[in-house]
Order: structure tokens, then sequence, then C-alpha cells
């Protein structure tokens, strides 16, 4: 669904995953072109019969022109078992995602800026929670997560988490 901040109603519904797998974890951000950005994790299936699962999750990546169309969805390879992907778009329309990655452990980002996607870059050597990316002026991006740690009591606790990318690196936490 969208809503053009013109109309007083939401428009219909548009399946952008198009099909036959569970498809979560969805995040979507917009250039200043006015073109929509959206990422999510597809490809299990779950067993009607036994709730069994098959398949691995892979990160899915998505565009909407300005005029409203849907382009041909790319799947994204860098990793199996993604999890948690953000998406955000900074000034120079330049598209970046961070997201967990299963086989190394921790979360790692990438970017476009239409011609292919970068390396993973490394973010954290864990996995973060609840996550929100947004762009900020400069090109430089801002990431809030919750973490678990183990206070001195003992018992595992949450706290919530800052990091910023200034165009070329990750900061440490804060």
């Amino acid at each position: 669904m969208h809503f053009d901040g013109q109309a007083l109603s939401w428009g219909n519904a548009e399946n952008i995953s198009n099909n036959n797998t569970n498809s979560n974890r969805a995040d979507l951000a917009k250039d200043s072109q006015g073109k929509i950005y959206a990422v999510w994790l597809d490809g299990v299936t779950t067993s009607p019969v036994d709730c069994s699962v098959s398949g691995d999750y892979r990160m899915r990546f998505n565009k909407r022109t300005a005029a409203g169309a849907w382009q041909v969805e790319e799947r994204l390879n860098q990793t199996t078992s993604p999890n948690v992907p953000e998406i955000a778009v900074t000034g120079n329309n330049t598209v970046h995602i961070v997201y967990f990655d299963g086989q190394a452990g921790g979360m790692r980002s990438i970017s476009s800026n239409g011609n292919g996607w970068s390396n993973p870059i490394p973010v954290l050597d864990s996995m973060a929670n609840g996550g929100d990316l947004t762009a900020g002026t400069n090109n430089s991006l801002h990431y809030v997560y919750f973490s678990w740690y183990a206070p001195p009591e003992g018992q595992g606790r949450q706290r919530v988490m800052y990091m910023s990318f200034d165009g070329n690196q990750w900061g440490q936490p804060v």
C-alpha cells in the first residue's frame, strides 16, 4: 500500500515479492527523486501438514520508479541465512543496506549507486536487533539498535546502541 500525501486514503496493496515462499522482514526507503527502494527476506517454505521448514532465506531488493512501476526483483546473494535488513538512501542517491550475515556471524553493510552492489563492509561482530537505519547529511548513515549484554549481576539485559557511517567506515557503537 502507499499514501501519496495528497489523497485521503491509502492505495491498494501491491505484492512485490510475488512468489510461493515466505517473505518477511521488509524495510523501505525513498530517494530525492521519488523512487522507493525495498529490501526483504525470502526463500523459505513451510509445510501446511507438519509445519516443517525448507529452504534458506535470501535478501531480495526491488525499486519502484517515481512513476509508480516496480522493477524486476533482484536477489542479493551476499550470504545465506541473512536477517534484520534495514535500508536507507543517502543524499547522493546511493542505496545502503545493513543486515545480519548468517555465515560471518555479524552485521554487514552493502551499497549501490545503481551500478551493482559493493562488497560487504563489517559493521558489528554480533547480531543487532530491532534496528533502524536512516540517512544523514553529507552522505552519512545513522544506525540505532538494541543489544543484549550481561551486567555484573549476571542477568541479561537490553541496551539501545547507536552507530554512524561517515561515507567510508562505521564508527564504534555508543
